[in-house]
């Protein structure tokens, strides 16, 4: 803590993010009774589970735009470092999506079937409200601020429990090579992600802040219950 008592920016986005990832883990705590009986149903994990790596994609689809605009926008700016910063994050996630494409393909049995789920299912409204946050703050806001999205989602990724990590890998019928991918090369990131967040943001941001963190929580956690609402309409269910 610096000397004048003050938490670091870094430090609150840390608590909130603890905070908002324990509320997505709680998804299912809220949903009405019948939907949480629902998930007892044969299968319906499973599914629930392929329709949120569905959102996923769709999700790291979308940053990869968010980072192309924040360098843009940066390097308008004049704010070259930070925009170099965001140019070597690029290319560390360029390949994310793919590997997550072809996770799909393994899910469903073919290129073809994975093509055609992504056309049945485009990205979640909770999940495109998030990405719209984020697309305004890098064309006309503060670019800065994507490196919440940042920071959660590889914190989410790399903090996932065993039995979720063994949802995913189950729905892909083998192993999700996109998680993998994660927790090989994405292990430094997060103090990188901190360390950014104490250069660029001063503590009286700090509201700014917290508020992004929630706000991308509570989205990733409604996100998980559109998915849920899907799976229980494709059975028949009210």
């Amino acid at each position: 803590m610096p000397a004048n008592g003050m938490m670091s920016c870094a430090a609150y986005v840390a608590e909130a993010r603890e905070t908002a990832i324990q509320g997505i883990y709680r998804w299912a705590a809220d949903l009405p009774a019948e939907r949480q009986a629902g998930l007892h149903q044969p299968g319906r994990l499973q599914r629930i589970t392929q329709l949120t790596f569905i959102d996923g994609y769709w999700r790291i689809r979308e940053t990869t735009r968010l980072i192309l605009q924040a360098i843009d926008t940066l390097s308008a700016r004049q704010e070259h470092q930070a925009a170099r910063f965001w140019i070597r994050h690029l290319g560390e996630e360029a390949e994310h999506d793919d590997v997550m494409l072809q996770d799909l393909a393994q899910m469903f049995g073919s290129m073809a079937l994975a093509q055609s789920a992504l056309q049945q299912h485009p990205i979640s409204p909770p999940a495109a409200a998030m990405t719209g946050f984020f697309d305004w703050q890098t064309r006309h806001g503060n670019p800065h601020l994507l490196i919440i999205l940042r920071e959660f989602l590889e914190n989410f990724v790399m903090g996932m429990t065993p039995e979720h990590i063994g949802q995913i890998h189950q729905a892909v019928e083998g192993k999700a090579e996109v998680l993998v991918l994660h927790q090989e090369l994405d292990g430094g990131h997060a103090a990188e992600c901190l360390a950014y967040i104490d250069q660029y943001f001063q503590p009286q941001q700090a509201g700014e802040l917290v508020w992004a963190v929630h706000f991308i929580g509570a989205c990733i956690r409604e996100s998980q219950v559109w998915a849920t609402q899907i799976a229980a309409m494709e059975a028949g269910e009210a």
